[in-house]
């Protein structure tokens, strides 16, 4: 049967920022499969090209915008970019995040602050900027995904 009909993005455009640990993909091909065009943003060493294969794959249009997610002009950019190409901006899936890749009690203070700062300041500057975007436009979602410990 595929997706439920209130589920249905048919017509919106949306930017998921791309992590590194292989979900983007499938964040991006779900809101492909719903009817949503996707930007996929994030560093050269993420999944964001294979994420807008899986969107093209499901016959809509992905597209790829590498950014510093740590810059606010970089994502501004970004935002301003994808919303001409895409036509619009209606959801931002926050995604992008770093993990420790070790156990909790073995972190480091200076391992923390990294992590706390990429994880929370990226997703502050995407969702300033997005925000901006939709409140102009008078709509839009904004889903983020946070750090596990």
């Amino acid at each position: 049967m595929g997706i439920l009909e209130g589920w249905d993005l048919t017509g919106k455009k949306a930017v998921i920022t791309a992590d590194r640990r292989g979900w983007t993909k499938y964040y991006a091909s779900a809101l492909a499969e719903a009817g949503a065009d996707v930007a996929v943003a994030g560093s050269k060493n993420s999944d964001m090209v294979e994420a807008a294969k899986y969107v093209k794959d499901q016959g809509r249009m992905g597209l790829t915008l590498e950014t510093d997610l740590m810059n606010q002009d970089s994502v501004n950019s970004m935002f301003q970019q994808a919303s001409e190409r895409l036509e619009g901006l209606d959801i931002l899936v926050n995604n992008a995040k770093v993990d420790f890749g070790k156990r909790f009690e073995a972190i480091t203070e200076n391992e923390w602050d990294s992590l706390m700062n990429f994880n929370v300041k990226s997703m502050f500057l995407c969702c300033q900027a997005a925000g901006n975007k939709m409140m102009a436009a008078g709509h839009g979602r904004i889903i983020n995904m946070t750090s596990d410990l």
